[in-house]
Parts: C-alpha cells; sequence; structure tokens
C-alpha cells in the first residue's frame, strides 16, 4: 500500500512539474525602465547628443550635451557608474565592441577607447569622427569623417587602410570580413547614392548597392552578415549579399527613424509613428503602443526575447519580443 502511495505522490510531482514547465516554456523577460539623468537649463529640453546600448544590454552610454561628457550607466543597478565619464569637447558617437568590454567615444578631434568595466583609457586616437564601428575581433575600429573611412589599430593606434570616399557613416560586417561605405557616385544620371561593400582583408571593393531615397545614409549588416538593411523615409530596404540586384522594400505608413535588426535576422524593429516590429521574411507588422517620444537608440537581446531603447526623455526601457 505504501509503494502505491509513494507511486501516486511521485505521479502527482511528475504532473505538477510538466504544466509548470508548459506555463512557463514562453515566460518572455519582464518590462523595464528607468529614468537617465536630465538637467535643468538651455539643453532641458535635448540633453543627449548620443547614446548607446551594450551588446549584453547591461550597460547604457549617454552623451550629455550640458556637461560635455559621456557617462555610463549599470541596467541592472538602474544608476550611474561613477567611475566612468568621458569629458570632450563635445559628445559624438559611441559604439561598444562586439563583446561588451570596450567602449568608444569621439567628439570633432579625438577618438577615445575605454574599458567598460574599470573606466580606464584603452586607447586615444588623434582623429574626430561621424561615425564608428568596431571590428568583430576587437582588436580594430573604423572610424568616419570628413577625410574619408579609416581603419585604426587599437592595440598601437596606427592606421592600416584608408579609403578615400565621402560618406557620414560606415560599418564592419559582424563576420570581419565587409566594410560597408555610403557615399555617392556619378552616373548618367547625375550623381547617386550608393553603399560600397569593400573586402576587409584585400580593400577591394566587391560590390556596390544603390538604395532609393536617402537610404544610404543609415544602414546596417544583419548578425549573420548575409543582408544589408536600410532605411528610406517610408521603406526599409533589404538586400541579400550573395544577390544584391532584387532588395526586398517593406513599405510603412510613417516615416522610419532609427531601426534594429535581431540576432537571427527575423525582425526588424523600427521607430515608425509608434515601435514597430516587422518580420522580414513576411513582412507581417506587429506594432507596441509604448512610444512617448521617439527612439534614440535600440538593439536586440542577443537570444531576441527582448528588446531594449532609449527614448527622446531619457527613458530606458525593455520590452518583451513578439
Amino acid at each position: 500500500m505504501l509503494t502505491h502511495f509513494v507511486i501516486r505522490r511521485l505521479a502527482f510531482v511528475l504532473c505538477l512539474t510538466a504544466v509548470l514547465l508548459v506555463a512557463t516554456a514562453g515566460k518572455t523577460a519582464e518590462p523595464f525602465s528607468f529614468v537617465i539623468d536630465r538637467f535643468d537649463g538651455d539643453s532641458s529640453e535635448w540633453p543627449y547628443s548620443t547614446v548607446a546600448v551594450s551588446p549584453d544590454h547591461k550597460t547604457v552610454a549617454v552623451g550629455l550635451i550640458a556637461t560635455k561628457e559621456t557617462v555610463i550607466y549599470d541596467v541592472e543597478k538602474r544608476k550611474r557608474r561613477e567611475y566612468v565619464t568621458i569629458r570632450s569637447f563635445f559628445p559624438g558617437p559611441l559604439i561598444f565592441s562586439e563583446d561588451s568590454k570596450a567602449l568608444a567615444a569621439a567628439d570633432a578631434v579625438r577618438v577615445f577607447i575605454f574599458d567598460v568595466r574599470t573606466g580606464l583609457l584603452i586607447r586615444s586616437l588623434p582623429t574626430g569622427a561621424h561615425s564608428l564601428s568596431f571590428a568583430s575581433d576587437g582588436k580594430s575600429i573604423l572610424v568616419t569623417n570628413d577625410k574619408g573611412v579609416s581603419l585604426w589599430s587599437i592595440e598601437d593606434g596606427s592606421v592600416l587602410h584608408t579609403w578615400e570616399r565621402p560618406s557620414t557613416n560606415s560599418c564592419l560586417s559582424p563576420d570581419g570580413k565587409l566594410v560597408g561605405i555610403n557615399t555617392t557616385r556619378m552616373t548618367s544620371a547625375g550623381r547617386r547614392g550608393v553603399i560600397e561593400l569593400y573586402d576587409f582583408r584585400t580593400h577591394e571593393l566587391r560590390t556596390s548597392l544603390e538604395p532609393t531615397g536617402a537610404g544610404r545614409d543609415v544602414f546596417r549588416f544583419s548578425a549573420d552578415s548575409r543582408r544589408i538593411i536600410a532605411r528610406d523615409n517610408k521603406r526599409i530596404q533589404v538586400w541579400t549579399i550573395d544577390s544584391p540586384d532584387s532588395p526586398k522594400e517593406v513599405q510603412l505608413s510613417e516615416r522610419v527613424g532609427d531601426f534594429s535588426i535581431s540576432h537571427n535576422g527575423k525582425w526588424i524593429a523600427a521607430n515608425s509613428g509608434n515601435l514597430l516590429f516587422v518580420n522580414i521574411e513576411t513582412e507581417r507588422m506587429v506594432p507596441r503602443d509604448v512610444l512617448k517620444g521617439f527612439v534614440l537608440t535600440s538593439c536586440f537581446s542577443q537570444d531576441d526575447s527582448y528588446f531594449t531603447y532609449i527614448d527622446s526623455k531619457g527613458i530606458v526601457h525593455g520590452i518583451s519580443v513578439p
């Protein structure tokens, strides 16, 4: 009889465990939000020049206009890390390395690279920047400014290569094989905007993409480096790099602001009137009525389970992904 009782109790426990597993299997990250410091005075309406979220979603970097400094916030503790403050002429572009251990911050004349954990300066480069992009191995950084696009060694501060192309934005593919540069080219129809893709190792031009409208100004590689995604006024354009002649276009109802691509390559999150998740393959759109302003910067978590963004009110948000 005791044996039957034990068996029944064991069966009950197994059934309860199964129910709990089913109930929690689809559970997503809990939403969160916290406010970045705001400063009173002339810059109170627009206190931030640039913001960035680390790939591991543990750190937020913010360029503060009022104090002309860049500071780092701990997302888990919801507070500022006092030991990391970067003072500059004017806070410019910010970017974290792929492993979230380094932060690059630029102004008009210098690029600083810091260790996020200690706040110690790793390297200072004697150049300003419009945009920055770390190489996948963390050993070099791509810098775009008025003189063109240059690849700098972080180890010794030397220039490894320069592409003398007028540009406001460039980036390195996550697999470390390509350099993407937005620029212009003269054609029979006049000067056209293009995205040029160069081989990272040989520095030679591999192919060119021709976005419509202003799409060349903001573009990104997908996490698997197989696609290029660019924004145009009310459209998102997606190229498969191996077959670049026929890009896919997704039409939206509002102008596209900031956008991000999920690591699995399935979703684009776009600031288009409100936060909108777009499935790249099916073009299914999932609106999220969460915005109280517009998105300054955003990114998906590394497992694509949740999404972090910073709005124009200086609030950091974390929400689940569809």
